[in-house]
């Protein structure tokens, strides 16, 4: 996925936000903020506060900048990161690739014909000022699923987890944190070897009639916690459920058996079974535990 950041700089008294008059395409001659590309292993706040001083001569020494949100664009496999912060003190600055501007925070930011972004910056300009006003918290982020269900004609069982975390969201594929026992449960009610590669996990499932994918397709989610789910939008499990083989369906924790049950039952008519979660937050459940409460899938 390609990553990029755009920064929201305010004036130390918040009254002019900083931006660019960009010189090349897809938004030149638009104004927008600054930003650029994340590089590959770079941290998100490291890439920003990089790109903030290669742009405009701002360091970490004259602002302190924090995450607003993300925007992910699924098709494009695009992820693009808003943060924003006020200078504390007046300072000068120049840029070497595009001319900078201090721009009167009052502008009219839905102007597309004067501002880039698709009227991305005027929802940005007020959602960092809800922010600051305190009447919002910048906890929460909008994300797409973007990871295809595992499943075929043969698929006789269905596991439903809640939503991808952020490593699963990064590597493309179910349960992907390192900590999470879903794979070893699996493996070993399975009598299979541990598998490593995404094609390995799509494998075994596929040997065994089981097909996988999550409650939510869209949520605001504040980093892989469940609990901060809010306004879950459901998959649609009809073309799955009318195509395969699937009678039975279980959901992986508490959550997804609660989303499940409030959003699809009443839709596919099959109740489905809860077992306990295999994520790393339920360290009170020992691999043992999980393992033997899980090969009930087998029946």
């Amino acid at each position: 996925m390609k990553k990029y950041n755009l920064i929201l700089v305010f004036s130390p008294d918040r009254s002019k936000i900083l931006m660019c008059l960009r010189k090349k395409a897809p938004h030149k001659g638009k104004l927008n903020f600054v930003g650029g590309s994340i590089e590959e292993g770079e941290e998100s706040e490291a890439a920003a506060y990089r790109e903030l001083f290669e742009e405009t001569a701002v360091s970490r020494e004259d602002i302190s900048i924090s995450h607003l949100i993300d925007l992910t664009y699924c098709e494009e496999d695009l992820l693009l990161e808003f943060w924003s912060g006020t200078l504390k003190n007046e300072k000068p600055v120049f840029g070497k690739e595009n001319r900078l501007e201090w721009i009167p925070a009052d502008s009219d930011f839905s102007d597309t014909s004067r501002f880039a972004g698709a009227g991305n910056i005027y929802l940005m300009v007020n959602y960092a000022r809800l922010i600051a006003s305190g009447a919002v918290c910048p906890a929460s982020e909008h994300f797409v699923h973007n990871i295809a269900p595992v499943w075929d004609k043969n698929s006789r069982v269905l596991i439903l987890g809640s939503f991808p975390s952020v490593k699963s969201r990064e590597a493309g594929f179910y349960y992907a944190h390192p900590q999470n026992r879903f794979w070893r449960v699996l493996a070993a009610i399975l009598c299979e070897n541990i598998p490593e590669s995404i094609d390995e996990k799509r494998a075994m499932l596929l040997r065994h009639g089981i097909a996988l994918w999550d409650v939510i397709a869209s949520c605001e989610i504040s980093g892989s916690s469940d609990s901060s789910i809010k306004h879950a939008a459901p998959n649609d499990l009809s073309e799955i459920l009318a195509k395969s083989k699937i009678t039975h369906i279980f959901a992986n924790g508490g959550t997804a058996s609660r989303l499940y049950d409030k959003l699809l039952l009443q839709k596919t008519g099959i109740r489905a079974v809860k077992l306990p979660s295999t994520s790393p937050a339920n360290a009170s459940a020992s691999l043992e535990k999980l393992t033997a409460e899980w090969k009930i899938i087998l029946k």
